[in-house]
């Protein structure tokens, strides 16, 4: 019963906002009989994001969460833990304490984790509970300018030219960044290395630094330096494109993955 009101207090005041999933300890299930799910919270909250400060839950939990502290009376604390594609901020939280004062800002890279990794500290279906899930954000696949890259088959074709040679990014090992870029590959044909970062942060500096090649991240983040022509984006990982970029080159990255990367299938459409 105290269980379901905790979740019920969550549910009710998130899921109308946040754009993340979150997750709190499992042993909620079993809130400390000394803990009140009437009086929850009597004290400030630790939310732990599991990538380095800068990344899209990173942004929009702190845009979101200070007005979902107003309605409860009680401040959420950010904390970032990085490393490993985000398995030692998620490892953390599962250690902690059943109070249901530690939460986590999940993301795909839970479920990614299971299968890349042979084992992990800890164990997503016995260790962590689904609260809510807020929603979801496309990822768009950017590139310096300075690359000459304007559409994903010059990108593609670069790629088939100098195999081996060029690189994408990620936020990590097991991270959506990690994933998409494999997925491009693979639907290509290409030989890329992939250079894994401890969080979207210091992968987008390289990418502006002309470093790397290219990078896949959610859309948020992205939008000011597209704005800013400091990045190109190449194609967005919705089916359509979407309507601000509607009659611009970047086509739907679902189109990248179901046909040939060198031409777009809708009739009156090419890159």
């Amino acid at each position: 019963m105290r269980r379901r009101k905790l979740l019920g207090r969550l549910r009710g005041t998130l899921c109308r906002s946040l754009l993340l999933f979150l997750c709190a300890a499992a042993a909620v299930a079993t809130f400390v009989a000394s803990a009140s799910a009437e009086t929850w919270p009597s004290r400030p909250m630790l939310v732990v994001s599991p990538f380095s400060a800068g990344n899209a839950s990173d942004i929009v939990a702190r845009l979101v969460l200070d007005q979902v502290a107003q309605r409860l009376g009680q401040p959420f604390v950010i904390e970032n833990r990085a490393g490993a594609g985000g398995v030692l901020g998620v490892a953390s939280v599962a250690r902690a304490d059943a109070d249901g004062y530690t939460l986590l800002l999940g993301s795909s890279s839970i479920s990614a984790s299971v299968i890349l990794h042979s084992s992990l500290p800890y164990d997503p279906l016995r260790d962590l509970t689904p609260v809510v899930m807020f929603g979801a954000q496309p990822s768009v696949l950017v590139t310096s300018p300075a690359k000459g890259y304007k559409t994903v088959a010059d990108l593609v074709a670069a790629a088939k030219a100098r195999p081996g040679e060029l690189n994408f990014a990620s936020a990590g090992i097991g991270s959506a960044s990690h994933i998409a870029g494999e997925k491009l590959r693979l639907a290509a044909g290409i030989s890329v290395q992939h250079v894994p970062y401890r969080g979207p942060s210091e992968a987008f500096a390289d990418v502006l630094a002309g470093r790397i090649d290219y990078y896949f991240l959610p859309i948020s983040p992205a939008l000011p330096l597209i704005a800013q022509g400091k990045v190109v984006p190449l194609a967005v990982s919705t089916p359509q494109r979407l309507p601000l970029w509607s009659s611009s080159s970047s086509r739907a990255w679902a189109a990248t993955c179901t046909s040939s990367p060198t031409s777009d299938p809708r009739p009156g459409h090419s890159d």
